[in-house]
């Protein structure tokens, strides 16, 4: 043993060190780092933090064409390269305990002390087989894994920012960390990232095909479960961050981003509504749970670029699954901020897509970020489509399926908060032609099916006549999310429209048809 070195925080051992000053390498073997932030023994107290402490050890770390002589003349540290071999990061994690608050880290990047030393410079740095675990002692299973990576750093130097700190000079140069597979303790998911592109100061960070794979089929998968889940699975393309706030995100003092872009997000939802509901859980919405945030969070940005996502359900009580695919989606989320002082203002939230592969649909939501205010905003619409498309909506409402008939137009707008939301809409359209099917059952019911034809209305609006406007008008689930709760809002125009007796506005000003 070289080095044993013991502190009330931490200790290092390092089993030996091999120097050449012909070469100007120094390279040390068995190093490892015990942190002891608390002690392991104390895992029951109640003053402890989730993650106790952990361990890492490094089987060689070598330094290269070290400046010996810059060193003597300039106390500048000017390294070629720095290499750590077999890297593996143990981290303990202690959960149903008593957290305490998470402190602030005094660290500054731009301000940081180098004790009598006036710069370091290295050219290269890299990591071979870099591994990450995290273990829960009380179940004695690694809850996170990180398969073996390999990637490199690049130039670093710390220039002076006066008064005796230093700060990372900006680097043109990005570096890439490549073929990232994580995996998760009693999760049927597997996490694939292609890569990693970052360097210091520059922008932005570049993550690209990013995968999210369950090891089985999602229908097959909640068979496993005796209660309903929402099951999903995914990829990206491209995801790129703009201007991390590194020096505040490292002192727990929020997350900062300018902009976030996703590109080409493809996103398939499952769920069985033939399993009971394993508990009641009161679904925050979106805006309600910024506004709780302890931490501050402010994204100044959120785009979705060309996206698809297709939602599946299998019916209560029927032998059917439905699908709803939404198609070449764009989205642009301004002010996502949880800071006390922009309270006056709102999350926008915009967004236009192919709805079930019939028509473009817009939708627009304003979300106020004031505490005392829940209520928001929303309004949107669809151009021409044909109305078959809409099966996949009425038929789980009304047993309806439509054999033809288009949409001419809809428009729609309205409020909410967390209870209840009201509207109105407006939808033309002509020729409609209807059956429905007995209950159950995929067999149709011609009586009732005649009984429909006869009564519905056929079209919006009627020969000579004013065209209807509807209201929407819907309850809000608390067990499920802002998704649902604006689908089936919509869901209620779309039934009142068609049905006979469905609640109209009778005094639309709406002109006629063309």
């Amino acid at each position: 043993m070289i080095l044993n070195n013991q502190s009330q925080k931490y200790s290092i051992k390092v089993h030996n060190i091999n120097s050449n000053l012909f070469s100007k390498s120094i390279t040390l073997e068995g190093i490892r780092f015990d942190f002891k932030r608390e002690s392991f023994s104390d895992v029951k107290s109640d003053t402890l933090s989730n993650n106790i402490t952990e361990n890492i050890s490094i089987q060689e770390v070598s330094f290269k064409g070290l400046g010996l002589l810059s060193f003597a003349l300039t106390k500048k540290i000017i390294i070629e390269e720095v290499t750590f071999n077999d890297v593996n990061i143990f981290q303990y994690k202690i959960s149903k305990v008593k957290t305490k608050k998470v402190p602030k880290v005094n660290f500054d990047l731009d301000s940081i002390e180098l004790n009598n030393l006036n710069g370091l410079q290295i050219e290269h740095i890299v990591f071979n087989n870099f591994n990450y675990q995290l273990f829960d002692p009380e179940t004695k299973k690694i809850e996170v894994k990180l398969n073996p990576i390999n990637f490199e750093l690049p130039y670093l130097e710390m220039v002076s920012s006066g008064l005796g700190k230093f700060k990372l000079k900006r680097s043109h140069k990005n570096s890439k960390i490549e073929n990232l597979h994580f995996e998760i303790n009693r999760s049927p998911y597997d996490f694939f990232i292609g890569s990693i592109s970052y360097g210091v100061n520059t922008n932005p960070i570049v993550i690209t095909d990013f995968n999210i794979k369950s090891s089985i089929e999602l229908p097959k998968l909640a068979n496993n479960y005796p209660y309903l889940k929402n099951l999903f699975e995914g990829s990206l393309d491209t995801l790129s961050i703009y201007n991390l706030n590194l020096s505040k995100l490292i002192k727990n003092d929020g997350l900062y981003i300018d902009s976030l872009e996703i590109s080409q997000l493809n996103l398939n939802l499952f769920k069985d509504k033939n399993k009971p509901s394993e508990n009641s859980e009161n679904k925050i919405l979106p805006h309600v749970a910024l506004k709780n945030l302890k931490h501050p969070l402010l994204i100044k940005k959120l785009i979705v670029k060309n996206s698809n996502v297709l939602i599946e359900e299998k019916l209560k009580g029927k032998n059917q699954t439905i699908k709803i695919p939404i198609s070449k989606i764009n989205i642009e989320i301004s002010n996502i901020n949880s800071l006390i002082e922009s309270a006056n203002e709102q999350l926008k939230f915009n967004m236009d897509a192919i709805l079930m592969n019939a028509g473009k649909v817009t939708f627009q939501a304003n979300f106020p970020l004031k505490r005392t205010s829940n209520t928001f905003y929303f309004k949107g619409g669809m151009g021409t489509a044909q109305m078959h498309y809409f099966d996949r909506a009425l038929f789980p409402v009304m047993g309806l399926k439509v054999l033809s008939g288009e949409v001419d137009r809809l428009s729609f707008n309205g409020e909410a908060n967390s209870v209840k939301a009201t509207g109105r809409m407006i939808m033309l359209y002509h020729d409609l032609e209807a059956k429905v099917f007995k209950s159950h059952s995929l067999e149709k019911n011609k009586f009732l099916s005649w009984t429909v034809n006869t009564l519905i209305h056929k079209s919006n609006p009627k020969h000579k006549k004013q065209a209807r406007e509807v209201i929407m008008d819907f309850e809000r689930n608390k067990d499920k999310g802002l998704g649902n709760f604006i689908w089936k809002t919509l869901e209620t125009g779309l039934v009142n429209t068609i049905a006979p007796g469905g609640k109209q506005i009778k005094s639309s000003r709406h002109h006629k048809k063309g």
